[in-house]
C-alpha cells in the first residue's frame, strides 16, 4: 500500500461547484482581456509592479494587487523582476 486514503475516497468528494471548468476560465480571461486588461499603457505599467511585487519582496505601489490577470499578462516581466 502506497497512499493513506482509502480506495475511492477521493474520487468521492465529486466536482464541486465545477467553476473551474475550462470553459469558464476561458471565458473569464476574454472578459478580462476585452475589459480591465485590454492593451495600454496603463495595464502594461500597472502588470509590471503587479509581478514586481509578487517576485521580490520589494515594496511596490500601494494601488497594485495580485491579480490574476495581471499576473497573467505580466508573465514577460517575470526575468526583469528576477534580475533585479
Amino acid at each position: 500500500r502506497t497512499t493513506v486514503f482509502e480506495k475511492g475516497s477521493v474520487e468521492d468528494r465529486g466536482n464541486g461547484t465545477n467553476i473551474n471548468s475550462p470553459q469558464v476560465i476561458s471565458d473569464q480571461i476574454q472578459a478580462f482581456m476585452n475589459g480591465e486588461g485590454r492593451a495600454s499603457p496603463q495595464t502594461e505599467f500597472r502588470a509590471f509592479f503587479t509581478v514586481w511585487t509578487f517576485v521580490t519582496r520589494l515594496p511596490g505601489p500601494t494601488w497594485c494587487d495580485h491579480h490574476p490577470g495581471y499576473l497573467m499578462r505580466g508573465m514577460a516581466y517575470f526575468p526583469l523582476s528576477g534580475l533585479l
